[in-house]
C-alpha cells in the first residue's frame, strides 16, 4: 500500500509505500565439495517501507531523496541448504538504504546554463553469500558523486564533467569462500574513483 502527496504548490512531492512479500522455493547457493550448488530450499518473508521525494525550494534548486527499510528473514529452510539456517541473513539485502541528490542552476545567461550536481547513497551492512561468511560481510558504507553540466542557449548541446565514487570507497560486491576444502576466499570489489566527460546532442 502507498500514498502519493504533493505540497506547497507542487514544490514538494512525497511518496510513501509499505509492503510485505512472501517467497517460496528460494534459490540458495551452498558449497557441495569444491563447487557451489543451487538449492530451491527456502521460504522467506520481506517486509518494509520506502519513502521518496522531490523538492524545489527555489526554481534554481531541485532536491531528491529517499530512504528504505527491509526486514528480511527465512521462515523455513530445507536440510539440503545446510549450513544455511532460519537464523541466517539474506545475502545482498541491506536493512537500510538511503540516497539524496541536489541539482543547482548556478548560472543562466546568453551563453547557456551551468548546473552543478552532488549525490550520495548509503547502504547498511550485508553478507554477500547465503552462508553468511564473515570474509564476505560488507559493513555499512556511503558513496558520493559530483558533476557539472553546461547546456548551450539552444539546448542542443550539453557537456558534462564529473567524478563517481568521490571518496574512492572500495566495497565488496560479491565473492566465494571455500576454506574447508579449497582453502580460499575471493571477493570482487567496486570500481574505484573515476572521472568522466560526456558530450550530448539533443535534436
Amino acid at each position: 500500500m502507498g500514498l502519493k502527496n504533493e505540497f506547497f504548490n507542487r514544490r514538494l512531492r512525497l511518496n510513501i509505500a509499505a509492503f510485505l512479500s512472501d517467497y517460496s522455493d528460494m534459490q540458495i547457493v551452498v558449497n557441495e565439495g569444491i563447487a557451489p550448488k543451487v538449492r530451491n530450499a527456502g521460504t522467506g518473508r520481506i517486509k518494509g517501507f520506502e519513502v521518496e521525494g522531490e523538492a524545489a525550494p527555489i526554481d534554481q534548486v531541485q532536491l531528491t531523496f529517499g530512504v528504505g527499510y527491509l526486514d528480511a528473514y527465512y521462515t523455513n529452510i530445507d536440510l539440503s541448504a545446510a549450513p544455511v539456517t532460519k537464523d541466517s541473513k539474506f545475502a545482498f539485502v541491506p536493512k537500510w538504504t538511503a540516497s539524496a541528490a541536489i541539482n543547482a542552476d548556478v548560472y543562466e545567461g546568453q551563453a547557456g546554463k551551468l548546473t552543478l550536481r552532488g549525490d550520495w547513497s548509503y547502504q547498511s551492512g550485508t553478507f554477500k553469500d547465503a552462508v553468511n561468511s564473515p570474509q564476505l560481510f560488507q559493513p555499512a558504507y556511503s558513496v558520493f558523486g559530483a558533476s557539472a553540466s553546461f547546456t548551450d542557449k539552444s539546448e542542443h548541446f550539453t557537456v558534462t564533467g564529473g567524478v563517481t565514487n568521490l571518496t574512492d570507497k572500495r566495497y565488496i560486491q560479491g565473492g566465494y569462500v571455500d576454506l574447508d576444502i579449497g582453502g580460499a576466499a575471493t571477493a570482487s570489489f567496486s570500481r574505484p574513483r573515476e572521472w568522466f566527460l560526456k558530450l550530448a546532442y539533443k535534436y
